[in-house]
């Protein structure tokens, strides 16, 4: 038998499987010259793409619509009864401004894209007779296609970590476009019932003129209505809303009484 006769059979055996396994990469780093070379040439020479970039440059879409409101929380209580609906109420009632300006946008998006989409039915369909060439254009033409946002969602993240930060917790929910519009139309009746209440608090306020403020102590013998207290035994006597104007009440003989400074202040803090 000669020298090392029985490795000479596997050494042969893993020298072929290198090479098929070097000419496999060769070929695969070919193809890709050759086809980064073709997809180069039809994005320089391709009559379609020419007519989509043109049509892409009269339009200007508003981009990244969707949000993401993130709200970290201080306890494992409010973790809990965190609600998403009535966080992202709140924020359309703070900021209406900002809010009405992102609808716009995604509507002005959905109404540029019909405009948009018109125009690519005019664009010609392949420019190259050969398949290959076709379905690469094909590519490229999907790749720089433009793809506003019209149906944009925001998403409402709540999280809490312990104090040893042993525990975390995450949540969310999204609300999609039609949610956000119907919230948005909700806050809107919202805001507007709060700024017709304050205007009717305010009127109802401006109403108790010094007349009347000394109209209801008299008829009240100058007397506290809850202690009995007066002025001779030095409290300082206010004249208060039975029930108050925050709450509907109003600015009349049969809704206002005397009280000493003290039980009026006491009577606020339980109303």
């Amino acid at each position: 038998m000669p020298e090392n006769g029985p490795f000479r059979l596997p050494i042969t055996i893993l020298t072929a499987c290198a090479a098929i396994l070097l000419a496999l990469v060769a070929i695969k780093v070919i193809r890709k010259v050759v086809r980064d070379r073709r997809r180069a040439k039809i994005r320089a020479n391709s009559p379609r793409l020419a007519a989509l970039r043109s049509l892409n440059s009269q339009f200007e879409f508003h981009p990244e619509l969707s949000r993401v409101f993130v709200r970290d929380l201080d306890s494992k209580r409010q973790y809990d009864r965190f609600d998403p609906l009535e966080c992202l109420l709140g924020m359309f009632i703070e900021s209406p401004d900002e809010f009405e300006g992102w609808l716009l946008d995604a509507e002005e998006n959905e109404s540029l894209l019909s405009e948009y989409e018109v125009g690519l039915q005019d664009i010609p369909r392949h420019s190259y007779q050969k398949v290959s060439w076709a379905m690469m254009e094909d590519e490229l033409f999907e790749e720089e296609l433009l793809r506003p946002e019209t149906e944009p969602t925001v998403t409402i993240e709540w999280r809490y970590t312990s104090p040893a930060g042993r525990r975390r917790y995450l949540d969310e929910e999204v609300f999609s476009f039609d949610e956000v519009r119907g919230l948005l139309r909700e806050s809107r009746k919202i805001a507007k019932g709060r700024s017709t209440r304050q205007a009717q608090i305010r009127r109802e306020r401006a109403l108790m003129s010094d007349s009347l403020r000394y109209d209801v102590l008299r008829r009240d013998n100058f007397t506290c209505q809850i202690c009995g207290s007066s002025a001779k035994d030095g409290v300082r006597l206010e004249v208060d809303h039975i029930v108050p104007v925050s709450k509907g009440g109003k600015t009349e003989m049969g809704n206002l009484q005397t009280l000493c400074e003290r039980c009026n202040r006491g009577k606020r803090d339980k109303v």
